[in-house]
């Protein structure tokens, strides 16, 4: 008697195993993001508005400065000025900073979060781009 009840929650199982399987299939297929939610990257543009040639850091991660260890770097290089570099990011919100002063190689801004972290604000919309403005006139 054991017997022929087993193979029937057995073969119940293997319809319920197919159906979730065959659901995955067709979520996967109609909605792409939803299987590969990493894969999206955002634009990141630093431009530098002068008057002289700075040099820029741009990395994801939790800690500051950009330069940390735990973070990832995105970009590390010189900005002539008028110019403009880009990259891409994984995830927002990216850390910048920039030299400023006499000393474009060394002297160093803190870092800052962009775009600003709104935290669970109602209508906090992440733009599709990070256009960030940088000078070596600004600390």
């Amino acid at each position: 008697m054991d017997a022929p009840f087993y193979g029937k929650a057995r073969r119940g199982r293997r319809v319920k195993l197919r159906r979730m399987f065959a659901t995955l299939i067709t979520t996967a297929l109609v909605c792409p993001t939803a299987a590969r939610a990493d894969s999206t990257t955002r634009p990141v543009v630093i431009y530098s508005a002068g008057p002289q040639r700075i040099r820029v850091r741009v990395a994801i991660g939790q800690a500051l400065p950009c330069s940390s260890s735990s973070n990832q770097l995105l970009f590390d290089g010189p900005i002539e000025p008028g110019q403009s570099v880009q990259t891409e990011t994984p995830q927002v919100p990216v850390c910048v900073e920039h030299t400023y002063g006499d000393f474009p190689d060394t002297e160093w801004s803190r870092g800052e979060w962009w775009p600003a972290h709104c935290g669970s604000k109602a209508g906090c919309l992440l733009p599709p781009v990070v256009r960030v403005v940088v000078s070596s006139n600004a600390n």
